[in-house]
């Protein structure tokens, strides 16, 4: 066994040295598993306990030591256990010195061992040179050089099964972590996977994000044009309203004008009458007290008819008043309209902006409340077209009325013209005379020389 070789080698290369009072130690220092001469060991001599000497050497040894002591050599090397050995010569009688022989000692040095428990070797030599009486010569301890060698030999098994279970661990250990580095390759290859899915599902997402937000930016900007488009044909609608009522209004100026024209006709034809009745008046001096009462029954009458063309004339210019008054109030109304749509219109595209600000936590309802308001200004747009025909159709029937008015006054004025064939009925002349034909005591009274018959009687208008 490798553990005995130390042991074997210092039995076998012992030698006698004669007639000396000292003996030699010498011999190689080797790696315990290689083989291999170590350099650089130091060996220590303790001589009684005592420090005698201390040398280094490379990979040999020689030492001359004085009998009658005993020694301890301790082999000493960095990275190695030290080892020692004893040699007991304080009991070897004088005359004998020159029998005692020399020793050879070939030590192996043990590497220090991670799990080997050689302590002990620093407190126990590894051999014990004694003297032997009997063959009068340095001998070493066998039985102590075994149980050593078993000893070291149990403490590197030791050693080597740590050492071995170590390697276990660590193949274990690599073994593991191989695998969980597979794993994490694994589950990195996995996460890998998920975060380009995340991002791939991140970009379809934002790129449907996009579309909507296109789609809803096209929504609003047509909602924004089809108000503005709204906008515009009011404004239209209403310079055409504008435009209506101003045409009205220049009617209604048309028709007071000719109302004044026929107003200055009418009262010319009245001076007309009156300056032909007191022509006729004149005329008539010589008459008939009955023909002046008949006369006077006629101013009357003229009065009268005057009287109520005052009151049709101020009923005519009620209802222009009435008709002016009705189109302000419609107009009034149109604005209050026009600012409530426009308000609705405001508060449409408020909503539009406060959806778009929460578009991101509430994209459908947001849709959903554009949609809603789009279909509430095309309500209001369809309830300002109702409203707004439903007052152009007051505004035209009051045109249409105010017509009407003037209409019926001018026929009243115009159609009395017309001669009534029948002959108890008053005739009326291009001059607006009534003309009134009676009998006296049944007789017919002509008189070639007037141009009116007798007991005539004039109405004027």
């Amino acid at each position: 066994m490798k553990f005995f070789k130390p042991l074997f080698i210092l039995l076998l290369f012992s030698y006698s040295s004669f007639a000396q009072q000292t003996f030699k130690v010498d011999g190689i220092i080797t790696d315990f598993f290689t083989d291999q001469r170590l350099n650089d060991v130091s060996l220590k001599i303790l001589q009684n306990q005592k420090d005698f000497t201390q040398l280094q050497c490379n990979g040999k040894y020689k030492v001359s030591l004085p009998l009658g002591f005993d020694y301890q050599i301790i082999y000493q090397k960095a990275g190695y256990v030290p080892k020692k050995v004893e040699i007991f010569t304080s009991n070897i009688p004088e005359e004998n010195f020159s029998a005692i022989n020399d020793l050879k000692i070939d030590m192996t040095l043990i590497p220090v061992q991670p799990y080997a428990d050689l302590g002990f070797l620093e407190r126990e030599p590894v051999g014990k040179a004694i003297y032997d009486r009997n063959k009068i010569k340095l001998d070493f301890d066998f039985n102590y050089a075994n149980y050593m060698a078993n000893k070291i030999e149990q403490a590197l098994k030791k050693a080597k099964q740590k050492e071995e279970e170590r390697q276990k661990a660590i193949q274990d250990s690599i073994a593991q972590a191989k695998k969980l580095e597979e794993q994490r390759k694994q589950e990195e290859l996995a996460r890998q996977k998920a975060i380009q899915d995340s991002i791939a599902q991140a970009k379809k997402l934002e790129e449907q994000r996009k579309q909507q937000e296109l789609a809803r930016q096209k929504a609003i900007q047509d909602s924004i044009a089809q108000a503005k488009k709204l906008e515009e044909q009011r404004k239209q609608e209403e310079l055409a309203r504008q435009k209506a009522i101003q045409d009205s209004i220049a009617q209604a100026k048309k028709l007071e004008e000719q109302r004044k024209q026929e107003e200055l006709a009418r009262q010319k034809a009245i001076q007309d009458s009156i300056a032909q009745a007191k022509k006729l008046e004149e005329q008539r001096k010589q008459e008939e007290l009955a023909r002046q009462k008949a006369i006077q029954d006629s101013i009357a009458q003229a009065k009268k008819l005057k009287e109520q063309r005052k009151q049709e004339e101020l009923a005519r210019q009620k209802a222009i008043q009435d008709s002016i008054a009705q189109a302000k109030k419609l107009e009034e109304q149109r604005k209050q309209q026009e600012l409530a749509r426009q308000k609705a219109i405001q508060d449409s595209i408020a909503q539009a902006k406060k959806l778009e600000e929460q578009r991101k936590q509430e994209e459908l309802a947001r849709q959903k409340a554009i949609q809603d308001s789009i279909a509430q200004a095309k309500k209001l747009e369809e309830q300002r077209k109702q409203q707004e025909s439903a007052r152009q159709k007051a505004i035209q029937d009051s045109i249409v009325r105010a017509k009407n008015d003037t209409l019926y006054n001018h026929k009243d004025n115009t159609g009395k013209n017309k001669t009534n064939k029948n002959p108890d009925e008053p005739n009326e002349n291009k001059t607006g005379i009534i003309i009134h034909s009676t009998q006296q005591n049944n007789n017919t009274t002509k008189n070639k020389n007037k141009n009116l018959p007798k007991g005539t009687k004039i109405k004027i208008d």
